[in-house]
């Protein structure tokens, strides 16, 4: 790499971060020194610090016995800020004015016992450490010794690979070793522009082939299905194209098809959401998960039976199951009841849709071709048919009515009316129950 280059990188490290981390990578370096330490800037940060593109999540590489724990231990004792060590697994996190933070790691080595597995994972110097990474461009090094502050370590290609806006994994069998690589690479392509390489196509190709994916935990692929559908846009729908043509998708479930139904409610989807997110309708349902909304219109297809399967694959917890596998049949009924009904009561429109999760509703109104429809499920979802009467327990007790289950009955009633319109203040709402209840309900029970 050209030394002017390098020179540029320091001096935008002082110019370009936030006052804190721009004091504490230099500081780290000359302590690092003093401990006989070497110390490297390492990961998606060196990337994106060469492609101009904003980065605040600092990984650091420490070569040295227990390098990160001792680094950081002396760092905090000098500069008197919070660290957090885990001497166990090499590794520390500093936590900085200003919210900001510094992960580092001492530099090791692995080795995957079979296809998929978790890694070993032993002591190694900073070359080892970088053959690691998942990709070229992902395994440069900025040093950050006083003397050398600045200079480039890239002993796998990745500056080249990065100028050439292209992917490449450091070695054959990476995609076979971890196959979430391949999920990875898929997202890189999206967010950076870059693209894979043809004979990286061919490995993933060889992987799939093997059926590697299939080797994976569930909580792994969940996680990389999760990361993949939380793509905004038009980004989500040309990496799930990709997926498809791929294979990648049928690696994960052979029933799972990005077909160009399932094409058009994604692209609608990603507009609902865009809507339900801009006029605050989020607010109303603590929980939304985007990502889920999109997997409920990626499995649409699936029967039954194979939704069922693919849920307890994925889904350690009964309540992220429950959103996987939700009423579809009942949904649909409802679907083609506001397409048929064009004036329906906004306390019809809560009754019919209160019992699904949110990210179901979305679809449901991605999914539908008629205005009306579409309609009515915004008003839900915009919390527009969210209405609570000014009228409670209390009151129905000092009109003399009994308590027990009728209270529940005339609070839904009374929330009902005040969602029409049929009611809007307390008066009415008492008048209501007189009118309709009255004192005869002292012997209801």
């Amino acid at each position: 790499m050209k030394p002017d280059l390098e020179k540029s990188l320091g001096r935008r490290l002082e110019r370009e971060l936030p006052p804190p981390l721009a004091r504490a990578i230099p500081a780290l370096g000359r302590a690092g020194e003093k401990l006989g330490l070497r110390v490297f800037l390492v990961g998606g940060f060196v990337r994106d610090l060469l492609l101009r593109r904003k980065n605040l999540d600092i990984d650091i590489a420490v070569e040295g016995r227990e390098g990160a724990v001792r680094l950081a231990r002396e760092f905090s004792r000098r500069e008197k800020i919070l660290v957090q060590g885990y001497p166990r697994f090499g590794t520390a996190t500093l936590h900085l004015p200003g919210n900001h933070r510094i992960d580092l790691a001492t530099t090791r080595k692995e080795t995957y016992p079979a296809p998929a597995a978790l890694p070993r994972v032993r002591p190694g110097n900073i070359h080892e450490d970088l053959y690691r990474r998942d990709f070229t461009v992902n395994s440069l090094a900025l040093c950050l010794h006083l003397s050398e502050f600045g200079k480039m370590l890239d002993p796998y290609g990745g500056f080249p690979d990065l100028e050439r806006r292209r992917l490449r994994v450091l070695h054959p069998r990476s995609f076979s070793d971890d196959p979430t690589r391949i999920f990875r690479a898929l997202r890189f392509e999206q967010r950076l522009g870059f693209r894979l390489t043809p004979d990286n196509l061919l490995l993933i190709r060889k992987t799939l082939a093997e059926n590697t994916i299939a080797r994976l935990s569930g909580t792994r692929l969940l996680a990389e299905i999760r990361f993949s559908l939380s793509l905004p846009g038009t980004a989500l729908t040309a990496l799930l194209t990709r997926m498809d043509k791929l294979g990648v998708l049928a690696g994960i479930d052979p029933a799972l098809k990005f077909d160009p139904e399932t094409a058009r409610v994604t692209r609608h989807l990603q507009k609902s959401l865009h809507w339900f997110m801009e006029t605050g309708g989020i607010g109303n349902f603590p929980g939304f998960e985007p990502w889920m909304a999109n997997l409920i219109a990626l499995t649409a297809n699936l029967p039954d039976k194979k939704l069922e399967h693919f849920a307890l694959r994925l889904a350690p917890s009964a309540k992220l199951r429950k959103k996987i596998i939700w009423d579809r049949a009942r949904g649909k009924m409802v679907r083609e009841r506001l397409e048929i009904d064009a004036r329906i009561e906004k306390s019809l429109i809560f009754s019919l849709l209160h019992q699904f999760p949110p990210e179901a509703i979305l679809f449901l109104e991605a999914q539908t071709g008629k205005e009306t429809a579409r309609q009515a499920l915004r008003l839900f979802l915009g919390g527009g048919t969210f209405a609570k009467p000014e009228t409670g327990g209390h009151d129905l007790k000092q009109l003399g009515i009994t308590p027990g289950p009728v209270y529940q009955e005339i609070l839904a009633r009374l929330r009902d009316l005040k969602m029409n319109g049929e009611t809007r203040t307390k008066k009415q709402e008492l008048e209501w129950v007189r009118n309709h209840y009255g004192p005869h309900l002292r012997n209801r029970h």
